[in-house]
């Protein structure tokens, strides 16, 4: 099940200090559905959160992917937090915009001229998912 490793220090003012929290639990088999029907590739995995910009060192990298992460990002423990402590629905996904773990960064679509239906994709997906989950 995909989970935030928490590495930031938001997390720890809404649930007990933790190593992860979990996420999508409720969701995850209906989103991988409608990324299947919308064919579009995707990996279910952990996600390393971090306040700490800059601070993706090489061992630290490896000790994360050891973990089961497959991407680095800010805010996922956090927002996670605070929905599990107020009691609200919570599901998240990442739209992959570049890749800085190879031995030379390679920006794939971070800009819309790079990738123009990239990011609409992706906001695309959010809207029709939302709109599945409010029905």
């Amino acid at each position: 099940m995909p989970r935030c490793v928490t590495r930031e220090g938001t997390s720890y003012h809404y649930l007990p200090p933790a190593d992860e929290i979990a996420v999508n639990q409720a969701h995850l088999d209906a989103f991988t559905a409608m990324l299947d029907q919308w064919q579009v590739r995707y990996t279910v995995g952990k996600t390393w959160t971090t306040d700490g910009v800059y601070r993706e060192t090489p061992a630290k990298i490896a000790r994360r992917r050891a973990q089961g992460c497959v991407c680095v990002e800010m805010e996922c423990a956090a927002a996670a937090a605070v929905a599990q402590f107020r009691g609200k629905d919570f599901f998240t996904f990442f739209f992959a915009a570049d890749n800085l773990d190879a031995a030379e960064w390679d920006p794939r679509s971070l800009d819309n001229a790079a990738n123009p239906t990239g990011k609409d994709k992706a906001a695309w997906l959010a809207m029709d998912f939302a709109a599945q989950l409010s029905r």
